[in-house]
């Protein structure tokens, strides 16, 4: 489980991860993840979906201060690792998104990539223990 608090953005744009293994980022076509937003103001909802042969998780859209909840399911198993999170885009809406990285490898870190520049804020990782 990720908590990721976000303070500031440097401007607007997606927040993207990739699975790690061995120090290195997994960055083949091997994604498949999409994000649902529900604005306050609206009963419209907005989606963005990466593809299926992405190189990145899409996470969220930022734009300003952001709370997220994630969670990544299968890590260090050799099954495929799939994540889901639940964030507030304060001031707009509410979003959710999933995914999956589509190959079998043990994936033991992840690396988040910004393109909305430069972020403050907070994060925390816990583990589960049946």
């Amino acid at each position: 489980k990720i908590l990721i608090q976000i303070t500031t953005a440097a401007s607007s744009g997606y927040l993207t991860g990739r699975v790690r293994a061995a120090g290195s980022d997994l960055s083949g076509a091997d994604y498949a993840s999409a994000v649902i937003q529900a604005a306050y103001a609206s009963t419209t909802l907005g989606n963005d979906n990466a593809g299926a042969s992405a190189t990145s998780f899409r996470l969220s859209y930022i734009d300003g201060r952001q709370n997220i909840t994630m969670e990544l399911m299968n890590p260090k198993t050799t099954q495929f690792t799939s994540f889901f999170n639940m964030n507030d885009r304060q001031g707009y809406g509410y979003q959710t998104a999933g995914g999956v990285y589509k190959q079998t490898t043990s994936v033991d870190s992840f690396t988040f990539i910004s393109a909305a520049g430069n972020l403050t804020g907070s994060y925390s990782v816990y583990g589960y223990n049946k």
